[in-house]
């Protein structure tokens, strides 16, 4: 619950805007002999920048998931973290991604900036 009143996770209470985007898993891409644990978390999967904005209705839905402690465990899961698609979730020049696990409905956050990551958005509102 603490992280949820985090002001690094201002843009996910209160986004202006949210993308969807798919992640790419690396785990195929390892060298023999290494393990996604020698890579860490980030280093196994890549966000694709090919973001489509949602439609508000959804991004009034995530909003609401994701800020609820109800959706949250307190267990500890076994299972390998393999995002499988990211939120966007934007508040100025500020964004946080929200990667979705493909298993064991497991989320992470990634907090960063456009110019942190050299991101440029697109111009064109859809």
């Amino acid at each position: 619950a603490a992280m949820l009143a985090s002001p690094r996770i201002t843009p996910v209470a209160a986004p202006e805007r949210v993308e969807v985007l798919p992640v790419e898993d690396l785990l195929n891409q390892l060298k023999p002999g290494e393990s996604a644990s020698d890579l860490g978390l980030a280093a196994h999967f890549r966000v694709i920048e090919t973001p489509q904005r949602v439609d508000v209705a959804t991004q009034r839905e995530l909003t609401r998931l994701l800020m609820s402690p109800r959706s949250y465990s307190d267990g500890v899961s076994g299972c390998t973290f393999q995002p499988y698609i990211a939120f966007r979730h934007w508040a100025g020049p500020t964004f946080v991604d929200v990667l979705i696990g493909r298993d064991c409905f497991q989320v992470a956050f990634a907090e960063k900036t456009e110019a942190a990551s050299g991101f440029t958005p697109p111009t064109a509102t859809v």
